[in-house]
């Protein structure tokens, strides 16, 4: 059976941060509390619920506990002897369901209901548990969102406002192949629910046309590796926060945009001259000097270790110094000496946000393209760099840099780079996936922008919703009318410049 956090991580990253995801709510500080005893309401609304999940009856050994937040409380339903199946409830004290989810340990991928089924099971058990009080919301206040349940192989619907869908309002039923629901999870009740009256009217969203040529004018083209053979390709994709406020056409700044790519501000053409083949790093001395020379650091006094490893299929060869907490380090290939990353650790706690920064956005963009020139290939004429918002470590520069050719990145061979935002210092470079050389398309052979967006909105319909920004992990009051691009499970997000077509998963 799909595991609850499957599908409930998947709307995390379409719907996110809301400021705690009812699915984990309690779920680290609930083993931590002591058992609860259950009200009468919540007595009754769980005999409610094995109404209508008959497999209940068969998970007699039950304990509770009070999540973190004293709301919720996280009921775990077992069988008298067995480990499995087992049921997780989270219950809110008024009686109303959160999520629940049965786990059995058995696969039954291939048993799954069509879409079609899912649905109308899905909304004769949201119907049902309404007229029970186990759920708020009715099935006249939500709508069916195909895409997102194609996606999910489940269910999905959102709370629906004007007739307009709520995007962090989501309810997800999944069955299994008998047709039990052993997955749900509700947000439509979610921190309460907006007034219509104060929201913005869908009569002031610009048309359908007007927003699918704002998405058009965001749409850019970038070189990358595309299908099981990575073939170099050139592709057309969105840049944005994946939001368009629908009044506007601009993006809406938000920190789901972490979860998305290219989402800063792009500048493009600024001229490099690398020096020579790029730095590379054979020994203790050579990461010093890198560390010394390129970066700054003061390595005076601090302790050294080495190591060897593997992460994502590649071996690499670590030299570290530590000293006063801090680490600083250089990663490269352990044959070519080549490097990986370099910097400080950014997961210690010196590497923190400072108060306001002391340099310009200009000034961190100069002080980035700096760092990386001693390790391009020494054949790179320019680079396109990227602001990188909402990424570790928050209050720094953040950027991408992309080397170019034909004025266009390729984005496998991007730089990560932090400039720290109070002394102008570099703080960490991490180098590109890809360092090999390739031929690339002729960018004379592209189809135009225009020509990409309708092909993307084929497989990528506009949708208009409400949508809650999340600006430094709080949520906005209200939510802003946007226009987005539906999820589609079976293409990527971007389109072959040359063939015209989607690029499929």
């Amino acid at each position: 059976m799909k595991k609850l956090n499957q599908a409930m991580l998947t709307i995390a990253a379409a719907s996110l941060l809301s400021a705690s995801p009812l699915w984990a709510a309690g779920t680290s500080a609930v083993y931590a509390s002591s058992p609860a005893p259950l009200n009468d309401v919540i007595q009754k609304n769980l005999e409610q619920l094995s109404t209508l999940l008959p497999y209940m009856k068969e998970l007699p050994v039950q304990t509770v506990e009070m999540a973190a937040d004293s709301s919720t409380v996280v009921i775990t339903r077992k069988a008298e002897k067995a480990k499995l199946p087992e049921m997780t409830i989270f219950m809110q004290k008024t009686g109303e369901i959160k999520s629940f989810s049965l786990d059995s340990g058995a696969n039954e991928m291939d048993q799954e209901l069509s879409l079609g089924e899912q649905k109308k099971k899905a909304e004769a058990f949201l119907t049902a548990a309404h007229q029970k009080g186990l759920v708020d919301c009715s099935l006249a206040e939500l709508q069916y969102n195909e895409a997102s349940s194609k996606s999910l192989n489940g269910a999905v619907f959102a709370k629906s406002i004007n007739r307009i869908p709520v995007e962090q309002k989501k309810v997800f039923v999944s069955l299994d192949g008998a047709g039990n629901v052993v997955e749900f999870s509700n947000e439509a009740s979610l921190n309460g629910s907006p007034d219509p009256s104060k929201l913005p009217s869908p009569s002031e969203a610009m048309s359908p046309e007007q927003a699918k040529q704002a998405m058009t004018n965001m749409m850019k083209p970038f070189y990358r590796l595309t299908g099981p053979d990575k073939t170099p390709s050139l592709v057309y994709q969105v840049v944005g926060s994946g939001y368009m406020d629908a009044k506007t056409g601009s993006w809406v700044d938000t920190e789901h945009a972490k979860f998305k790519s290219f989402t800063g501000e792009f500048f493009y053409d600024i001229p490099v001259a690398p020096p020579g083949q790029p730095l590379a790093a054979r020994s203790k001395e050579e990461a010093a000097s890198i560390l010394q020379n390129v970066f700054g650091f003061e390595l005076a006094g601090a302790s050294f270790s080495e190591q060897n490893g593997s992460a994502a299929g590649k071996s690499y060869k670590e030299y570290r110094w530590t000293k006063n907490n801090e680490n600083r380090f250089v990663t490269v290939d352990p044959t070519s000496g080549l490097v990986f990353s370099a910097g400080l650790d950014t997961g210690e706690d010196s590497v923190q946000p400072p108060a306001s920064s002391k340099i310009s956005l200009e000034d961190a963009k100069k002080a980035a393209v700096q760092l990386i020139q001693p390790f391009l290939d020494p054949d790179s004429k320019a680079v396109v760099l990227e602001t990188r918002l909402y990424i570790e470590p928050q209050g720094h520069f953040n950027f991408a840099v992309y080397p170019a050719t034909n004025g266009i990145p390729f984005v496998e061979k991007a730089f990560q780079v932090t400039i720290n935002s109070d002394t102008g210092k570099p703080i960490r470079l991490i180098g590109p996936s890809v360092r090999d050389k390739f031929t690339l398309p002729d960018p004379k052979n592209a189809i135009s922008a225009e020509q990409a967006m309708q092909e993307y909105l084929k497989y990528h319909p506009l949708e208009l919703t409400y949508f809650y920004p999340i600006n430094q992990s709080k949520q906005a009051d209200q939510p802003v009318l946007v226009y987005k691009a539906q999820i589609n499970p079976d293409v990527l997000e971007f389109v072959d410049a040359v063939t015209g077509k989607i690029v499929p998963r």
